[in-house]
């Protein structure tokens, strides 16, 4: 069904209604910034974004936070999430309905694979793992250090995580740092695929590292010329200013066998998929040098790509001239619910953006 428009008093705002043409496609954690992400299946909305995204982030041994800009090979990095009941490679999300739940949770680091597909340990001593309690008890904090952490100028508190995983990272990233435990961007599949098609060699969506991926709700028809993204105008989502995510409810109304997707949502009970989540769509994300990092070898491309060709059409925000745009910023209006893969994303409103930089 075609989105109805309807035009209010702001020429630059519409409110579209009547049903839902995008998906969610992929989902993605980012646990310890600038480094290695996890693919899941759902997640939970909590005030920060999703629960266990850029909640850890390396610094130098003054707290200054690094990134990638600094050290390549942070996106080597693979953070898993584990359950005592799950395998130390488990990437599942575990589920938070309660202490008990969360008991022998761990945050688990581990070196990830070279372009050649072996370890990139970085030392024949490394310990092939390294963990921290996911949900650290009163007890555990107890014994951290609260620490200030210097990001962007700002001193944010955050807790040491020990020496431990310290020495771990110091020892693969070749220089004294520490791990701090500090206090969602989205993008879409069409938007991808146009700066794809403009690039010498395209980039997958891991380059520009969003939370949620979008892509169109309904499937394509059987023809092998039509467009994974046909019918989602590339850059659509920055005409949006309020979505919505829901489960796919077309199992329900629907003659042919379910997906997998929906078989899941069955099986997780609605506790596990919950209600609607709705999202405000705050601002474009302009890009820097970090989106030039390989997230397979962690080397920075040497032709400067793709941010050269975004900066060549994506200069596109009049608040932030000279940086070309990718992904949009989000932030959640309801916390709690589970966001998955395979979800319907309905756009409420939709107008126009400007970046404010505050100072």
């Amino acid at each position: 069904m075609a989105l109805q428009a309807t035009r209010v008093k702001d020429p630059f705002f519409m409110v579209f209604g009547g049903g839902a043409v995008f998906g969610v496609s992929q989902l993605y954690l980012y646990p310890v910034k600038s480094c290695a992400g996890i693919p899941v299946s759902r997640a939970t909305v909590t005030e920060t974004g999703f629960q266990y995204d850029r909640q850890w982030m390396v610094t130098d041994k003054d707290y200054k936070f690094l990134t990638q800009r600094q050290l390549g090979r942070l996106v080597l990095i693979q953070p898993t999430l584990s359950m005592t009941s799950a395998a130390p490679n488990d990437s599942r999300v575990p589920d938070s309905t309660g202490p008990k739940a969360m008991e022998g949770a761990r945050f688990i680091i581990s070196a990830g694979t070279g372009p050649g597909g072996n370890s990139d340990s970085g030392s024949p001593s490394l310990p092939t793992t390294v963990s921290i309690p996911l949900h650290p008890s009163p007890g555990h904090l107890a014994g951290l250090s609260l620490v200030h952490a210097d990001v962007w100028g700002d001193l944010v508190p955050a807790y040491d995580e020990g020496n431990e995983v310290a020495r771990w990272l110091s020892t693969f990233l070749e220089r004294p740092v520490r791990l701090v435990r500090y206090a969602v961007e989205q993008a879409s599949e069409a938007s991808l695929a146009n700066l794809n098609q403009r690039l010498p060699v395209p980039v997958d969506i891991r380059t520009f590292r969003p939370s949620i991926l979008v892509g169109p709700g309904a499937s394509p028809p059987e023809d092998p010329k039509h467009s994974p993204v046909a019918g989602m105008p590339p850059f659509i989502e920055e005409t949006w200013r309020q979505i919505t995510i829901s489960p796919d409810s077309s199992s329900s109304s629907s003659t042919s066998p379910p997906s997998e997707h929906q078989r899941r949502v069955a099986a997780a009970g609605p506790e596990q998929h919950g209600p609607t989540t709705p999202l405000l769509v705050t601002s474009r994300c302009s890009r820097c040098v970090l989106t030039n990092t390989d997230p397979d070898t962690g080397v920075a491309r040497p032709t400067h790509q793709p941010l050269r060709t975004l900066a060549s059409y994506r200069r596109v925000d009049p608040g932030d001239k000279y940086r070309g745009c990718f992904g949009m910023n989000c932030v959640p209006i309801r916390v709690g619910q589970v966001i998955s893969v395979g979800d319907i994303v309905s756009v409420q409103t939709t107008g126009e953006h400007r970046r404010v930089e505050i100072v």
